[in-house]
């Protein structure tokens, strides 16, 4: 258990709690970027899938709070797989449930010592309409790994979570070969490749993921430059 008075500098700036094995490869290169770190520690907790992140939220908060005390904590969960899963309005809806439930864990472990210290920034971010929406946001960059066919006439977004409804069809239909969508190693080489402040111009979803990380960091950093 780490103490409550551990430096601000110990801990990482930003943990996850993810849906899908994609995003806990790629999530720490790609946070990195963003904030303009190399070797940035980012922990990201797995919990395979919507259905797991609502069923078992809590115990994925206390074991990613226990063992990594982040600064701040973002949950993140696909549209698609959410709407798939029950009866929801859409993303707003998704939100508040998540947020609520982080607001209960938050109140019930405030006096526990080995959540000491707790984060102080929690956000959640819906991926409209999945992860692999945000690969489709630098086209570009995508187009020049080689891996699709891809027309970049057909790809000038105002806002590609709503443009275009199936991401996964998309990509299936321009591959130049037969390819796993779901293999990590591939999630991390695409994400690798492709400009962030790009995909935040494209993505609603993605500028709030990058608003939310940058505003996480850029506090963290505060804090440990006046400690």
């Amino acid at each position: 258990m780490m103490s409550p008075d551990m430096h601000i500098s110990v801990r990482p700036p930003i943990g996850f709690i993810v849906e899908g094995h994609g995003e806990h490869i790629s999530y720490p290169g790609i946070v990195a970027r963003i904030c303009g770190v190399k070797n940035l520690h980012v922990p990201v907790a797995n919990a395979r899938g919507f259905g797991n992140i609502l069923e078992n939220l809590e115990e994925h908060l206390d074991d990613l709070i226990r063992s990594k005390h982040p600064f701040a904590v973002i949950v993140t969960v696909d549209l698609k797989d959410a709407l798939n899963e029950g009866s929801w309005d859409g993303c707003a809806e998704v939100c508040h449930v998540i947020s609520e439930r982080i607001s209960g864990w938050k109140e019930s472990r405030s006096h526990a010592e080995a959540f000491k210290p707790m984060p102080e920034m929690y956000a959640v971010i819906v991926q409209i309409q999945k992860f692999e929406s945000w690969w489709l946001a630098d086209p570009r960059k995508l187009s020049a790994l080689d891996l699709f066919n891809i027309d970049l006439n057909e790809c000038i977004w105002h806002n590609v979570d709503i443009e275009v409804s199936s991401p996964t069809k998309w990509l299936i239909q321009r591959a130049r070969r037969p390819i796993n969508l779901k293999s990590p190693s591939l999630a991390q080489s695409i994400l690798s490749s492709l400009d962030p402040l790009v995909m935040q111009n494209n993505s609603k979803s993605f500028s709030k993921f990058l608003r939310e990380v940058q505003a996480a960091y850029s506090k963290w950093l505060f804090n440990v430059q006046a400690a």
